[in-house]
């Protein structure tokens, strides 16, 4: 496989994995209910809920950076041909 094809799957992989996190967070760690509201607090500090956080934190900035690698690609890719 070329390195662009692998580029991609990581791609939508953090996309899939950044979708995924936000609703398993509010699911596991922060549901909407009063016991949710109480339970908040302690839950904060369980793995799960921390490796939550870090997928939505660090998917979030790959994707954006991955966007940056993305646009000097293209602009290298037109420096080249001019």
């Amino acid at each position: 496989m070329n390195r662009l094809c692998i580029l991609t799957m990581v791609y939508i992989g953090w996309i899939i994995a950044h979708y995924i996190a936000p609703h398993a967070y509010v699911k596991f760690c922060v549901p909407p209910t009063w016991t949710g509201f109480f339970m908040s607090p302690l839950n904060a500090s369980t793995p799960h809920c921390v490796v939550i956080r870090w997928i939505i934190y660090k998917g979030g900035n790959n994707i954006v950076m991955m966007w940056v690698l993305g646009g000097l690609w293209i602009l290298k890719a037109i420096k080249t041909k001019v």
